[in-house]
């Protein structure tokens, strides 16, 4: 297990991860040292997640979408995430192109894993986020209710009416749609905090 209970990485592992991820190795010693502070044994669990996600959305209730997100960062789904799987996600949804994060939001819905993302699918996940956003989320008129907004979703994405999006629905539905392509413009600043990326 790459730096499991050990503390910092050294300058090699640094540089061997800068070589496979698209971190600088500024980047990964900054990103190992938040890692370890949130979980010190090396390994973050779903506890661990909720945590995260409960101090992240204090109005709401995340726990059912920390499931969701960590079975996404789970890459070997062994119940825990190392570092690597830790990093390797970053990479995707922060230094990915628009493909490499479409694909990993797309696998965030398709929660059966069939490779489609039925009705249904969406909204487990849509449903959970209305619950980790509680009070503070803000819909569009019509869309106070999880299976609205999924109704609304699956009417500009399935274009072939089958009630199932796939990977290629998906990616054309986020292309055609200017604020969905805001919503995959992440950065490091995203997911750090302020003081430690500048």
């Amino acid at each position: 297990m790459l730096c499991g209970r050990g503390g910092k990485l050294s300058k090699e592992q640094r540089r061997e991860l800068s070589e496979v991820y698209n971190f600088t190795e500024q980047e990964i010693a900054l990103l190992h040292k938040q890692f370890k502070r949130l979980c010190p044994s090396g390994r973050l669990t779903l506890h661990t997640f909720h945590k995260v996600y409960r101090q992240m959305f204090p109005f709401g209730d995340p726990n059912k979408f920390a499931v969701i997100a960590f079975s996404n960062f789970d890459v070997n789904r062994d119940g825990s995430i190392d570092f690597s799987e830790f990093l390797e996600t970053l990479d995707f949804i922060v230094r990915g192109d628009l493909v490499v994060k479409v694909q990993w939001v797309f696998r965030l819905y398709d929660r059966d894993q069939d490779g489609f993302i039925s009705r249904e699918d969406m909204i487990q996940v849509v449903s959970a986020i209305y619950e980790m956003l509680g009070p503070t989320l803000e819909v569009g008129r019509g869309e106070e209710e999880p299976e609205s907004r999924v109704d609304a979703f699956f009417r500009q994405m399935d274009m072939r009416s089958d009630a199932a999006l796939s990977i290629k629905d998906f990616m054309q539905g986020v292309q055609r749609d200017p604020g969905l392509m805001r919503l995959f413009d992440w950065g490091l600043h995203d997911i750090l905090p302020a003081h430690l990326t500048s």
